[in-house]
């Protein structure tokens, strides 16, 4: 598709825009085909990456197991945030946030630019890649630096926030991965986060599409 593609718009004077290169980054991430994926996210650098790029490339180093380059990309995310340049608009991704239409109906999805928002697109990444409790050990270590950064004060530390658990519980329903789902329920518990019905949701949908029925009903 790619080498399709983008030669086609070239040719018709079309330039790829952040929109083209992230469907087609996504498109090889969801296929596992992590280097490829990359290779355009690389490309992309020259436009601008948005939230959904960061996302495609966490999960693609994950895939990859390059957990050096992928926690340093997670410092350079985790910087720009807190630079107040990780608010943007994008298309619409698998559990998206505050769905809104754009100009011609499109659905977008509003990027709140939440300080521990690095860290749930660190976690969904690994979670699609298919290690969550990978994702569970870097996150919690990344958080501990962040904490060490700020003098180790426990008030006030930057932590995934329940709104990033419910995002990551999305992200196990969107591979099917229920035992997964599970975990992060007993991650958030384990934390004192509330389990409400966005939590509870997603989790309860893949345990019908599962016919697991008997866990379902426990949940309730």
């Amino acid at each position: 598709a790619r080498s399709i593609l983008l030669p086609t718009m070239h040719t018709a004077n079309q330039a790829p825009d952040r929109v083209t290169y992230d469907t087609l980054a996504m498109g090889f991430a969801r296929a596992k085909r992590y280097e490829e994926a990359l290779e355009v996210v690389e490309e992309d650098r020259q436009i601008f990456w948005d939230a959904l790029t960061y996302w495609v490339a966490f999960e693609s180093l994950a895939g990859l197991r390059r957990d050096g380059e992928l926690e340093s990309l997670f410092w350079e995310r985790h910087k720009k945030i807190r630079e107040g340049g990780g608010g943007v608009d994008y298309r619409q991704r698998q559990g998206g946030r505050s769905i809104t239409r754009g100009s011609r109906g499109r659905r977008i999805v509003k990027e709140e630019g939440r300080e521990d928002q690095a860290l749930e697109e660190v976690l969904c990444g690994m979670i699609l890649a298919g290690r969550l409790e990978d994702g569970l050990c870097l996150v919690t270590a990344l958080e501990k630096k962040i904490s060490n950064e700020q003098g180790g004060k426990k008030e006030g530390a930057l932590r995934l926030t329940s709104a990033a658990f419910h995002q990551c519980l999305q992200a196990c329903k969107a591979s099917g991965n229920l035992e997964g789902a599970l975990l992060l329920l007993q991650e958030m518990q384990r934390r004192g986060l509330p389990l409400n019905v966005a939590a509870y949701d997603p989790v309860i949908r893949m345990c019908s599409t599962k016919h697991a029925w008997r866990k379902g009903l426990e949940l309730l």
